[in-house]
């Protein structure tokens, strides 16, 4: 039976305070905790169809996406990057992914 999964995450540590104050920081916390996500419910990031990725700042897409690189280097999600406000000060990036377990 396949199940889906769907997550959001931004780049909080498991203790709650904020990743580092830049993108390349922020990008790899927000990746690993989805990733965390997705193991726990009994898949891998191969099992991740699709992501949105929400930026700040344009000028950060480039580290952004060389860490978006490092954890889907083959066979990527399909993927969508916009450049929006986000509700909290200090956040540069909020992911969401959809996952489909048990394929």
């Amino acid at each position: 039976m396949r199940r889906h999964a769907y997550i959001c995450s931004v780049g909080y540590r498991p203790d709650g305070t904020l990743e580092g104050p830049d993108i390349t920081s922020q990008t790899m916390r927000t990746l690993e905790n989805i990733k965390a996500l997705v193991e726990a419910a009994g898949g891998t990031l191969k099992d991740v169809a699709k992501v949105t990725l929400c930026i700040t700042d344009r000028a950060d897409f480039a580290a952004m996406n060389a860490v978006f690189w490092r954890y889907f280097p083959e066979d990527p999600p399909h993927r969508a990057t916009v450049i929006v406000g986000l509700a909290t000060e200090g956040l540069k990036v909020e992911i969401d992914a959809v996952a489909y377990l048990g394929r």
